[in-house]
């Protein structure tokens, strides 16, 4: 590639990084009818959901040139009934993004049909989901190319640019 055409990668501006948690004990549930409070706040937040991890973001310094120390930036629910509920054949996870104060921002929710096809074509289990945000209508949909034993994951999707272009 001409040095003239070259890509630059500019900083880093923002890093979000999840835990999941390994108990049902945590401060997201803590309170007297504190689930309801949650689904009150937003339709998403169904019955069945159950918290199991937090986001957390850090965002540029630039007194200091680099990413700082991360903060809460919202949870993740699981909706159980899908999962746990269901024969193995129909489970499909679903997963949902919400910020601190309760609103949702997205859903993550897996695509058994089309891994079936994709897992058929390359003779080896891939994963294919769908995503969902509050800041458009569009559809992202985020497939597994190639599954990694020694080398790395591929997976390939899009995402919605300046003036409604898509990149890839």
């Amino acid at each position: 590639m001409p040095k003239a055409k070259s890509r630059k990668v500019g900083p880093v501006y923002r890093v979000f990084t999840q835990d999941l948690y390994s108990t049902g004990l945590h401060i997201e549930e803590f309170g007297y009818r504190q689930v309801e409070m949650w689904r009150s706040k937003s339709r998403q937040f169904s019955r069945d959901a159950d918290i199991i991890g937090k986001i957390e973001e850090g965002r540029w310094v630039p007194k200091r040139e680099r990413v700082g120390r991360p903060e809460r930036a919202g949870f993740i629910i699981l909706r159980r009934s899908l999962w746990n509920d269901m024969d193995d054949l129909e489970k499909r996870l679903v997963v949902k993004l919400f910020n601190n104060s309760g609103s949702w921002l997205a859903t993550m929710e897996e695509m058994v049909a089309d891994e079936y096809t994709q897992s058929f074509a390359a003779d080896q289990p891939l994963v294919s989901f769908v995503v969902l945000t509050n800041e458009n209508e569009i559809i992202t949909q985020v497939r597994q190319s190639r599954r990694g034993s020694v080398s790395t994951e591929n997976f390939s999707f899009y995402l919605l640019g300046p003036e409604g272009s898509f990149e890839a």
